[in-house]
């Protein structure tokens, strides 16, 4: 009896500790190295938190604290400019505004509330007014404790463990950005032991990435980025990434210029339109011609109607913008930062945007009169110069190639770089009914595009052909 009370005993113990097993084992096994386990209020942590935290300063410009950043998107009017900020480069834009107007620069730039701020450990909270927002800042004394580390970021993912007091793991998590990593730490205690699994990935400013394999290198490699960075008010972070480029292709191009190459050419149409994540939106404006007059208005003529509204340039070097108000063309409305201008053979280009999204093109051929290029003679006369690079409507195809339509002659040839043998890959001839194009005799590489196709589009640069359900474009290549 009492050997029988022994093994019962044993056996209990036995299934409590297989119990206790198998519980652990809902967790992936990883090592518990004293020295890789660290608290939530460590040194190394602080570290950790700093170098993900919200970045505060990069908008001191609008707000004049680096305790928080106020959240895209926002509208403020500078000297009765009106920019919508929706990116770190309609920020770089407004730095350029503050060179001109120096000290008075506060006095004339104007919010429009309510606004959200964002603190560094990424909380938010709605600001109403001007009263509100000063207040906050002028509690905002000196850099912030836990103020971004701007010259290191993260690569993520990045996967964590918790641990309880006695080493025994309790969780994991994996972050994608430097907002979840702050919020795994803002959730836990004090006290609260975590690991992190390394090899962790550190970019510096510079692009430079830096491989750390323990807490002691990830710490070293913190405070190194820290006490070697030169805080020039550039941004920094998981989220800028994407956006290296923090100024215009046109550094040099001044309000002036941009208003006369705009007075310069007549008549202006939508070459490219995109706003937010909606693309090929010029496909809308088919036909619509934009006018600007010295004296500040703009006249778009659409068929046999003229819709009109104003204009104007503002800024100066690397800070111009092109203001649009057209009472029934929302879509325009806006205040365009100027990106490039490109004057070419035979046209001239200017490339417009605003926030990270919104992107306008407008092009010219500098007529005297509105183009009539969907009619059969202007049709021939535009395909007749220079050579057309063909393609889907998707802007892929099985090869690239270009093609010379020359006095109703087709000759196809290869528009590869790679390829310089320049020789002719097919030939055949062409002709004209009304807005229908008929391509003949076509037997090598395009053989399978000889028929009729009907012109649906109409640009000085780019011609639409459609045939049953299939569409191809004829873009002008004068190179």
């Amino acid at each position: 009896m009492k050997n029988l009370f022994s093994y019962t005993i044993y056996f209990s113990f036995l299934m409590v500790v297989l119990s206790f097993t198998s519980c652990q084992d809902e967790f992936e096994e990883i090592s518990t190295d004293e020295q890789e386990t660290i608290t939530a209020n460590s040194a190394t942590a602080s570290l950790v938190k700093s170098a993900s935290a919200k970045d505060g300063s990069y908008d001191d410009v609008v707000d004049n604290s680096s305790c928080f950043a106020i959240k895209f998107p926002y509208t403020v009017s500078v000297n009765d400019l009106e920019i919508v900020v929706d990116s770190y480069k309609d920020l770089w834009f407004l730095k350029q505004l503050v060179k001109q107007y120096d000290g008075d620069f506060r006095d004339m730039l104007t919010i429009v509330f309510p606004i959200t701020i964002t603190y560094s450990d990424f909380s938010e909270l709605t600001i109403n007014n001007l009263v509100e927002l000063r207040e906050l800042a002028s509690e905002c004394t000196g850099k912030p404790v836990d103020a971004r580390i701007p010259c290191v970021a993260f690569v993520y993912p990045i996967k964590l463990f918790t641990f309880d007091l006695n080493n025994q793991q309790t969780g994991s998590v994996e972050v994608e950005s430097d907002m979840e990593l702050r919020s795994f730490f803002k959730d836990l205690d004090d006290d609260s032991l975590v690991s992190i699994d390394f090899p962790v990935t550190l970019k510096q400013k510079s692009g430079v990435e830096v491989v750390v394999n323990s807490n002691e290198e990830l710490a070293i490699a913190i405070e190194s980025a820290k006490n070697s960075c030169i805080e020039d008010d550039d941004f920094f972070d998981d989220d800028f990434y994407d956006d290296e480029d923090d100024g215009d292709d046109c550094e040099n191009c001044s309000a002036d210029q941009l208003t006369e190459m705009l007075l310069t050419c007549p008549y202006w149409y939508v070459h490219e339109l995109e706003l937010e994540d909606e693309d090929g939106l010029e496909e809308q404006y088919k036909g619509y011609w934009f006018s600007f007059q010295e004296n500040g208005g703009v006249n778009v003529t659409v068929n046999d109607e003229v819709l009109e509204g104003s204009w104007a340039t503002s800024g100066s070097l690397s800070a111009t913008a092109l203001v649009i108000n057209i009472p029934d063309l929302p879509n325009f409305n806006a205040t365009w930062r100027l990106d490039e201008m490109e004057i070419g053979d035979g046209f001239k280009k200017i490339e417009f945007e605003f926030g990270d999204e919104n992107e306008m093109v407008l092009k010219s051929d500098c007529s005297d009169e509105i183009p009539a290029i969907c009619e059969t003679e202007a049709i021939v006369e535009t395909l007749s110069s220079c050579s057309w690079d063909i393609a889907n409507i998707d802007g892929s195809f099985f090869a690239e190639l270009t093609i010379d339509f020359s006095n109703y002659n087709m000759h196809v040839y290869s528009d590869d770089d790679n390829d310089e043998t320049e020789n002719v890959l097919d030939e055949g001839n062409w002709e004209i009914s009304g807005s229908v194009i008929t391509f003949n005799s076509l037997s090598m590489t395009l053989a399978n595009y000889v028929g009729s196709w009907e012109v649906i589009s109409c640009e000085p640069e780019q011609l639409k052909l459609q045939r049953g359900e299939e569409i191809i474009v004829l873009t002008k290549d004068c190179d």
